[in-house]
């Protein structure tokens, strides 16, 4: 074939050319992951999906198979995505018999886990035995919405606020860490190591660091880093997670975002950031005439969430534990409700100085908490 053959018959085909692009920036960047595990001398990555419960499952993959990996997967049976909190399949239909699914390491979420040893780590995408998406992947679900949401809408960007307990085991119960006053510094200064540990593992992990509060005086913190799109937020709020509770392991603690441990004490929630920008970085979300602050669009979006209020809870509480979080009286929401500037409604429409200029106006979905598949959580909140 001449040149301009072989140069006509690749523009006629869209779909190839796209591909064969895309297929040249993940060889690019497979190349650049396996030369940076050499330089930094990691024997393993840990390759992992987010199962329904919002469990991490996966492998720890040697270096030297790890190419191997990264173009076929890793199988498993397909019902590991399932399973309840006890382990068992949660569909009969789906057990032992029903054959396997591949987790494909996705390269470009490649980071190095600091609180292990020589260990990376990288999400996975589930397939099918011919390849195409498995149907029940939450990560695959995700990109599809944020595709959907940035044609139909724009660019939509999450920021999770995660509250959790640094508590302590005695014999078979688990007991505070401390017992404080909120939002002072007691229960930082007490727990300074922790607390450096765990800053500088997310800073290694280039998750961008905003603030840390001690929410809660029953050892309760909140940590807050910068918002992001959602399957990039998602992914670095469950970086997060896991880094909480092993930095917690080595100082002798137990990390938990259990949604209400204490009757008495506040619950832990996860408060979910939602902002939306055009292509040129401008503020869809928001307007200065209406008294609410939001735009056409941002009433739009918040009605959707109070429209699917009720979906939106079963995925982001996801936990029996959870309901004994969302109770009156509790700073939690108990009602299918928004507000601006209230904390115990569902939805708050966040405030800001008007004598300070701000990027974008956010609403924050308090509904949610750590029990959660956030791929999932994400999924909804676009969808709705």
């Amino acid at each position: 074939m001449m040149p301009s053959e072989t140069s006509d018959s690749m523009a006629s085909d869209d779909g190839a050319q796209v591909g064969s692009a895309e297929d040249r920036v993940r060889t690019e960047v497979v190349a650049a992951v396996l030369r940076r595990i050499e330089g930094e001398s990691l024997a393993f990555v840990r390759c992992e999906f987010i199962d329904y419960l919002g469990v991490a499952r996966g492998r720890d993959v040697y270096r030297d198979y790890l190419p191997a990996v990264l173009q076929k997967g890793l199988n498993f049976g397909s019902h590991n995505n399932i399973v309840d909190i006890d382990d068992m399949e949660t569909d009969p239909a789906v057990g032992s018999q029903s054959g396997d699914l591949w987790a494909v390491p996705d390269p470009h979420s490649f980071v190095k886990l600091p609180y292990t040893t020589a260990t990376g780590h990288m999400f996975t995408d589930l397939v099918g035995p011919d390849g195409a998406p498995w149907p029940n992947c939450a990560r695959t679900g995700l990109k599809r919405l944020c595709e959907v949401a940035q044609r139909e809408l724009g660019h939509v960007q999450l920021g999770f606020e995660q509250e959790g307990y640094i508590l302590r085991r005695n014999g078979e119960r688990y007991e505070p860490l401390h017992r404080a006053k909120q939002f002072t510094a007691e229960i930082v200064d007490a727990e300074t190591s922790f607390l450096s540990d765990l800053s500088s593992t997310l800073v290694a992990m280039e998750i961008p660091l905003e603030k840390m509060t001690a929410e809660g005086g029953w050892g309760m913190f909140e940590v807050n880093f910068r918002h992001d799109d959602p399957l990039a937020a998602s992914e670095r709020y469950f970086h997060f997670k896991q880094a909480f509770r092993s930095i917690a392991r080595a100082h002798g603690y137990v990390g938990s975002f259990m949604p209400k441990p204490f009757a008495a004490a506040t619950g832990a929630g996860l408060h979910v950031h939602i902002s939306c920008e055009d292509s040129e970085g401008h503020d869809i979300f928001g307007t200065p005439v209406d008294r609410s602050g939001l735009s056409s669009v941002g009433r739009a979006f918040l009605g959707g969430l109070m429209a699917h209020a009720a979906s939106i809870t079963a995925i982001g509480s996801a936990s029996v534990n959870s309901y004994k979080r969302l109770q009156p009286g509790s700073w939690s929401p108990t009602h299918a409700v928004w507000g601006s500037g209230n904390r115990s409604a569902m939805v708050r429409i966040v405030e800001e100085r008007s004598d300070f200029p701000h990027s974008s106006q956010r609403l924050e979905l308090r509904s949610p908490d750590g029990t959660c598949n956030p791929y999932l959580l994400g999924t909804c909140i676009l969808a709705a």
